[in-house]
């Protein structure tokens, strides 16, 4: 009789703490308890069996690799240098290469409908590496569009470039062409037998 009354005071407390919870739940609380379902179902459904499968397979591999070990060396790629700026050096062009890309920028220009002012460039090395740097300062004339075409279409064709710095000011004459003062550091392989 006494574990009937417990019971019923258990069920009564339980009730009373739900119709509080119900009535302070707005569609907030609805939609986060419904997302937060959302997710451990997705996590039960496709996470754990995923899981479970890649331990399989990886059990498979590492069985396999100690009954043939040649096959698992052979089908490896090669590593891969450790030294990232040994792999910076062999993606440039080599020092010969300066006169053909400068050639390729008063082409890209004239394509792009900007007519390039000046050019002037030095010569830098880069320190511990055997690159050299050369800067280059251009002064161009043209629309605004087209000073941003061309400054696209040359960062697409050369990839050892990188902008160092950047202005346009308007022309005084009373046109809307704009004058654009491009910075821009060119990287290339240095001769060989001459490092920094």
């Amino acid at each position: 009789m006494e574990a009937t009354v417990n019971l019923g005071k258990i069920l009564k407390v339980a009730s009373w703490y739900l119709t509080c919870v119900d009535d302070r739940t707005t569609w907030r609380h609805t939609t986060a308890a419904g997302l937060a379902a959302t997710w451990i179902a997705l996590m039960l459904t496709i996470d754990l069996p995923l899981r479970n499968e890649t331990r399989q397979l990886a059990a498979q591999l590492a069985h396999e690799g100690k009954r043939h070990p040649d096959r698992l060396r052979a089908a490896s790629p090669p590593p891969a240098s450790s030294d990232p700026r040994l792999a910076f050096v062999e993606s440039l062009p080599p020092f010969d290469k300066c006169t053909e890309q400068l050639r390729e920028l008063g082409v890209l220009a004239e394509q792009s409908g900007v007519v390039l002012a000046s050019i002037n460039y030095r010569y830098e090395p880069v320190p511990g590496l055997p690159v050299t740097k050369v800067r280059l300062g251009v002064v161009a004339r043209g629309g605004a569009a087209n000073q941003r075409r061309l400054l696209q279409t040359t960062l697409n064709a050369m990839p050892n470039l990188a902008v160092a710095r950047l202005v346009y000011t308007k022309v005084a004459d009373g046109t809307k062409l704009v004058k654009l003062k491009l910075d821009l550091d060119m990287y290339l392989q240095s001769r060989a037998g001459t490092t920094a």
